[in-house]
């Protein structure tokens, strides 16, 4: 299988190519008709877990992944508007889904699909250290409201302990009770980062 050579996590220039033997393949059938993808696992020398697809692509190799990449949730563009930092599948402790692609949002606990405003039900902008959005159209009888925290960050006026996971960016939804929710530990939503998914099937598979 092609690969690089992987002596860090982390180069200026792109590595040399070389041929290596896999530990495992996974198949992957994405959610949301996402399709389907194999990737390849092995341990590289420094003792790191790589996947990657093995194919080819402008004189490089697609998907070799050694840490997780970072994509901060960036409030000062959510209170514009731009929600392209948050794009993705975010998820909470009960395992219900709240998603984004492409400017639309869909949330499974309730059952509702649509795109995100500025102001509306909520606070226009960054209101007590977190950014606000309303859900368009706003289900009946008090809407669907957004607030968005970064990892470091905790709103204002909570009237309590933040018990969500302050070291993640999270996203927190309501009809009525605004920052007070996030004393409730089931509110938030965290991202689902692929590569975690796939390291976490590789590893599970070596293991067995």
């Amino acid at each position: 299988m092609l690969s690089y050579v992987i002596n860090n996590t982390s180069t200026a220039v792109r590595p040399d190519k070389k041929t290596i033997k896999t530990d495992v393949k996974i198949h992957v059938v994405w959610d949301n008709n996402g399709g389907t993808q194999d990737y390849y696992g092995y341990q590289t020398y420094t003792g790191q877990y790589a996947l990657i697809d093995g194919i080819e692509r402008a004189g490089g190799v697609d998907e070799v992944w050694i840490t997780e990449g970072k994509n901060a949730m960036t409030i000062s563009q959510i209170a514009t508007g731009n929600y392209g930092s948050v794009s993705g599948t975010w998820k909470n402790l009960k395992g219900d889904l709240l998603i984004f692609t492409n400017g639309n949002c869909t949330v499974s606990a309730w059952n509702w699909s649509g795109n995100l405003i500025v102001g509306g039900v909520v606070p226009e902008g960054i209101v007590d250290n977190i950014a606000w959005a309303s859900g368009n159209p706003a289900p009946r009888p008090d809407g669907i409201a957004f607030m968005f925290a970064p990892a470091g960050i905790s709103p204002n006026n909570i009237g309590g302990p933040d018990l969500t996971d302050a070291s993640k960016d999270r996203i927190v939804i309501c009809s009525n009770g605004g920052q007070t929710v996030f004393g409730e530990p089931n509110s938030a939503y965290y991202k689902i980062n692929k590569l975690i998914i796939l390291v976490s099937l590789y590893l599970d598979l070596m293991n067995h």
